[in-house]
């Protein structure tokens, strides 16, 4: 994407930074507010620290909060993270692939190995991610295809090693690694698929239900954690018919309207290459 679709703009840099920024930030504010809100409801602590005021307004550092309100955007601070030492990696990528992926490799087994393999010590830190990135950016650059089958393949393993970590008292983050690396294949194969207008919808709300399946969760726990298994199904039911709905009307009353808004504003910007 930066090679064949920033790099040739006046201000590529400039140019990814604000449509990462319109793409990722403005749905996290919302959701965030509304976790919040549930959060202090419930009597949990919030930071109102100056980390905390521009973690929880612009995503970077979220990972390191001590009490998160929306746990899952720890990822999002990896993602912004990556986006800042994105100029000099990509460069490193483009010129030398092979060695700048053992590189990557190298590096998250060095933050494994530094954390003691204490998966939650380096949870929102980006370099336990860089083989990840790595792995992306030279199946980009070499425009690695990846078979049917062997993303059949990948699929059925992943699922494998994930249910059977879920069901062993094996699972822990720090293994979960496993599950990451068989799922690889399969993830680098739905890059390469052709995007109907439905599916890019249903991708486009994966990201809000991402983010607003959390305050669902905190307020399913608050009010009906401790009931049993048979009782607690129907609010169970409930809570997941609720949470789809209001992420559709998420997606569609503001996600949907801000990103043609970035998708034009940026398309402008391209276009006076």
């Amino acid at each position: 994407m930066w090679r064949d679709r920033y790099a040739p703009s006046p201000q590529p840099l400039r140019t990814f930074y604000l449509s990462r920024f319109l793409r990722l930030v403005p749905v996290f504010v919302l959701v965030n507010a509304f976790a919040l809100l549930v959060w202090t409801q419930a009597g949990r602590p919030t930071d109102i620290s100056f980390h905390g005021s521009i973690s929880n307004l612009f995503i970077l550092g979220y990972g390191s909060l001590p009490a998160p309100a929306l746990a899952p955007a720890w990822s999002l601070d990896v993602e912004m993270q990556f986006y800042l030492v994105a100029p000099f990696l990509v460069p490193l990528v483009l010129c030398w692939p092979l060695p700048s992926l053992a590189l990557a490799t190298l590096a998250t087994l060095g933050s494994f190995t530094l954390s003691g393999f204490d998966f939650t010590v380096g949870l929102g830190l980006m370099p336990s991610y860089l083989l990840f990135f790595g792995l992306g950016m030279a199946a980009a650059l070499k425009s690695w295809q990846i078979s049917p089958r062997l993303a059949r393949l990948s699929l059925a393993v992943g699922v494998t090693v994930l249910w059977g970590l879920l069901l062993s008292d094996a699972y822990g983050p720090s293994v979960n690694l496993l599950a990451a690396l068989a799922f690889t294949p399969f993830a680098l194969s739905t890059v390469q698929n052709a995007s109907s207008r439905t599916d890019a919808m249903f991708g486009d709300m994966s990201y809000v239900l991402y983010l607003l399946h959390w305050p669902a969760v905190v307020i399913l726990g608050d009010h009906g954690g401790s009931l049993p298994m048979a009782e607690r199904l129907p609010y169970v039911a409930a809570t997941v018919l609720l949470t789809l709905a209001a992420t559709w009307a998420v997606w569609r009353f503001f996600d949907r309207p801000l990103n043609r808004w970035r998708s034009v504003l940026i398309e402008r910007r391209l276009a006076s290459a």
